[in-house]
Formats: C-alpha cells, structure tokens, sequence
C-alpha cells in the first residue's frame, strides 16, 4: 500500500508481489482489508489443533500455506485518508502475526498510534534531526545515536536496542571465533542482549585436553 508514493510500483512484477495497491484506489484498499481478516479468521480454525500457532501447524501437521506480508508506506497519510480503519490495522498486526502474516509499516512521523505501535517488536528509525525522537519510538536507547552517514539508523529487537554498524562488527567478531561450534546462533545470541549463550555451542575441552594443552604450553597461558 503506498500512500502517495509510487516507489513501491518498482516491485510489481516480481513473482512473490500479490499486488501494488494505492491510496486512491479505495475500493481495492478496502477489499485488501476484507480479505486479510477472512484469511485470519480461515487461519485461527486451520491451526486450533496446533495451538493456534503458523510454526506449530507446519512443523506437526506436515504442510504449510504462504507466509502473507503487508507493506504500508506512508502511515500519516494514511491514517489522514482512513482514519476509521486504524482499528483493522491494528487488529491485522496483533492477530496476524502468529498465523503467519507480517506487516510492515513505513512513516516519517512519531506519531503512530499507541496500540497499533505495542503490536509491533521490531522498529528501525533512520537517522532524525531531534535526538528525542528515537526514545519516542523505540524507548530507552541508552544514548545511542545512528553514525552521521546517510541510511544509517537504529534498530530495536524485544527490549533492546542497536546500531545496527556496530551489530556488524561484533557478529564479524564472533565469526572469527574458532570455539563457536555454532555459528547460525550469532545472532540470536546478539540479539538476545548476550544473554544466551547456549545457542553458540560453544566448544568445551574435555580433561584430557585441558591437561595436553597445558603440558604443551609449559603451565603458562600466553596472553
């Protein structure tokens, strides 16, 4: 859905695009609305014997539908032109999200309503000229500001919050790590706020091996 933008025009014909909706077209936006809650409604009764979960549906019953994404360019304006329907969206974040549907939603304003805003987990500002405005969208930052280059920003994932250039280098960090056995778990570790560490098996020495190692190295552990 672009709203009084065309940019998104770009990605017509790609072959996982359903449709490129604008905001004039109001009959289109409607039925777009229409047929998301229809689908929500399909997904709560096919996946009630899966604990009305995406994930546990496909994992135990052995098949799978389509992830579904809505993109929303342009929310003020939006919410200018379609103010009473601010409730439907909010009700498609909350209740898509664990059957399987996704919304994305783009603005250049703070000014997102307050209990659409609480459905979503991840948000990511670029760069603002008031420093106020990202403790508004994304809460505690810690003094964290986006590097002065141009689409640089912030990124907030559950209750923390990242550069998403210094994320970078510590995941290049983390590679380089011959003692992580498991390096697909980098960034859930990272994102976890480095709280699980569990997930980068790391590699553990047995004591044979901690006894060879420090014969070999004489009783000294160089630094």
């Amino acid at each position: 859905l672009p709203i009084y933008s065309g940019f998104l025009k770009v990605y017509e014909d790609a072959p996982q695009v359903g449709d490129i909706v604008f905001s004039d077209e109001k009959e289109s936006v409607l039925l777009i609305f229409e047929k998301l809650r229809d689908e929500i409604t399909a997904r709560i009764k096919l996946f009630a014997p899966y604990g009305g979960e995406y994930s546990e549906y496909c994992r135990r019953s052995g098949k799978t539908v389509p992830n579904i994404v809505l993109i929303l360019n342009n929310y003020a304006a939006f919410a200018e032109e379609y103010d009473s329907y601010i409730p439907e969206l909010s009700y498609i974040s909350r209740e898509g999200l664990k059957r399987g549907i996704y919304f994305v939603l783009g603005t250049n304003s703070v000014n997102i309503n307050s209990r659409l805003r609480q459905n979503f987990n991840q948000n990511f500002m670029l760069r603002m000229n008031d420093k106020t405005d990202y403790s508004m969208v994304l809460g505690r930052t810690g003094g964290i500001i986006p590097a002065e280059y141009q689409g640089r920003g912030l990124v907030r994932y559950g209750n923390n919050v990242y550069d998403p250039n210094e994320l970078e280098k510590e995941i290049n960090l983390l590679l380089q790590d011959d003692d992580i056995t498991k390096q697909k778990g980098i960034y859930e570790y990272l994102l976890s706020g480095k709280t699980k560490e569990k997930v980068l098996s790391i590699r553990a020495f047995t004591d044979n091996e901690k006894r060879t190692l420090y014969e070999r190295q004489h009783g000294i552990c160089p630094m």
